[in-house]
């Protein structure tokens, strides 16, 4: 029996640093070999390069809801963010991504507050136009005209609240 939990054309999720690779906590990776020096070389769909890392650094995709509730329920007790009252908190990659939670508040929210209403409708349109106009440019055409749409969604309820 293999030492090793996954193969190559496993498809896992990135819990932890400790290799130097570029990607964030969250990321999909597809395993694609195997390393010399680290355990797995993997990239990203739509990635040109590769990254090796260790085992420990993945986590399988086993059930969405149960490998998710798993991986985020022990990186928030990890940095100390899991709410006991209302469990984990949920991270998407377009309208709460992982990477701008740190620090107690969430990046958009502190945005929201530096810029005001009126500025933070402006800041919205703003990126609305910069993934649409990067959506087929970049990695992710899907999950940039997601964000876009995000932003407008974020924009149209901040009008909501100017113009009651």
């Amino acid at each position: 029996m293999s030492k090793f939990k996954y193969k190559i054309g496993d498809e896992v999720i990135i819990v932890a640093n400790t290799s130097g690779h570029n990607y964030r906590t969250g990321d999909v990776v597809a395993i694609v070999g195997r390393g010399t020096t680290f355990d797995w070389e993997v990239k990203r769909p739509h990635d040109y390069c590769s990254w090796y890392l260790d085992e420990s650094e993945i986590t399988g995709i086993m059930s969405p809801d149960e490998e998710v509730e798993n991986i985020f329920t022990s990186l928030q007790d990890a940095v100390g963010m899991a709410d006991p009252e209302s469990g984990p908190i949920r991270y998407d990659n377009v309208s709460k991504p992982a990477h701008y939670n740190h620090g107690g508040i969430e990046c958009i929210d502190y945005i929201r507050q530096v810029l005001g209403k009126e500025g933070f409708v402006a800041y919205c349109r703003g990126n609305l136009v910069k993934y649409n106009h990067r959506a087929m440019y970049k990695g992710n055409p899907v999950e940039d005209l997601e964000k876009a749409e995000q932003y407008l969604k974020w924009a149209n309820e901040t009008l909501k609240e100017i113009h009651k």
